[in-house]
């Protein structure tokens, strides 16, 4: 195809290059987790107990393939007052280093295992998740106290049922787009099954 050979090093060069994206998606949410406190109105504290540092976020998950087949997925949280990305976590069932031997060997020295689930696919939205809302106020001393998601996964109620912020209860909001799609669906197979 005259194509010039590939780089001998890709591997190398390319874990580089995940490094660097890795430190620029970091500050990147750092400063967007920022400006979230700093767009938060301080909700009266009398009347709800919520403080700036309580946040308004999209939560979402999406996985490699559709359906719930795949063996990587991601997890991710949006502020709903900025529409920037807050945090991420990826979860994969197998590990990418020895993906070829089928195998992980976590004895390998310098072993740096990238398996973060066990179990069915359709649970690494939730665990990631869980993962997220648990981390938050460790690492960006912040808590996501509204949750808006779409509403057809039990993701919300895995989050809420471990009290991650102790008993501080997550209030769960309704995306109208979900719930405009799934009417509009019912509606047009309505309008096709009473057709004549």
């Amino acid at each position: 195809m005259n194509m010039p050979a590939p780089c001998l090093r890709f591997t190398q060069i390319n874990c580089v290059l995940e490094n660097i994206i890795s430190d620029m998606c970091e500050d990147s949410m750092v400063t967007a987790v920022v400006e979230a406190i700093a767009d938060n109105d301080p909700l009266d504290e009398n009347d709800s107990g919520h403080v700036r540092t309580d946040l308004v976020v999209s939560c979402d998950g999406t996985f490699m393939k559709r359906g719930h087949m795949s063996l990587c997925g991601v997890s991710s949280v949006v502020s709903i007052e900025t529409g920037k990305l807050l945090d991420v976590q990826v979860m994969s069932k197998f590990c990418h280093n020895y993906a070829l031997s089928g195998e992980c060997e976590e004895a390998v020295k310098g072993h740096n295992c990238s398996k973060t689930f066990s179990g069915s696919s359709g649970g690494m939205e939730g665990a990631g998740m869980q993962i997220i809302f648990k981390r938050s106020v460790k690492e960006c001393g912040v808590r996501y106290v509204e949750y808006l998601g779409d509403g057809d996964s039990n993701v919300f109620k895995s989050v809420n049922e471990r009290k991650l912020y102790g008993e501080l209860s997550i209030e769960k909001l309704e995306c109208i787009g979900h719930i405009q799609k799934r009417m509009g669906s019912r509606l047009r197979k309505l309008v096709s099954d009473m057709k004549g």
